[in-house]
Parts: C-alpha cells; structure tokens; sequence
C-alpha cells in the first residue's frame, strides 16, 4: 500500500481511509471501492465483477484477469511507474 498511497493517491493512510469511507457512502450494498484482506482476495474479486479494477502484487495475478499498462509499460517492463523503490 505503500506504492499506492504515494504514487497513485498522493494522500496519507488516513485521508485515504476517509476518501474511501467518503465513496462508499450510501453504498452499502454495492460499494464503489474494497479493500480486501489479500492479493488472492482482490484477484478472485476482479476475476468475478466485470469492469472492476484491482491493485496486487504483480506475482499475485493469474491468468482469469487481464493486465493494464500504466504509463504505457507493464509491471516487470523497465520504468513503470508503480515500481516500489
């Protein structure tokens, strides 16, 4: 969560906790973001909701989903940008 609180959120661990409490909101039958206890988690969800979107462990992900370029390259492709440091 690292990686994503600095690199995609720009925001601290707390203020995305209440952004997050924020979207969901009204939602709770169909909340528009999850935070999930694992990476399997998050992939057996995606794999299962069409048009969601999940952030693993680029070693987590199987072949029921499909990979997105970020910044035009892919994870193990050198300078993306998701890379922790």
């Amino acid at each position: 969560m690292k990686v994503a609180l600095e690199k995609i959120y720009i925001m601290s661990k707390d203020e995305l906790i209440a952004a997050v409490a924020a979207a969901n909101r009204g939602r709770m039958n169909h909340p528009a973001v999850l935070v999930l206890d694992s990476d399997d988690a998050v992939v057996k969800r995606v794999e299962t909701t069409p048009g969601s979107v999940g952030l693993v462990d680029v070693y987590a992900i199987t072949g029921g989903v499909n990979v997105v370029k970020v910044g035009g390259k892919l994870p193990l492709e050198p300078g993306y940008p998701l890379h922790g440091n």
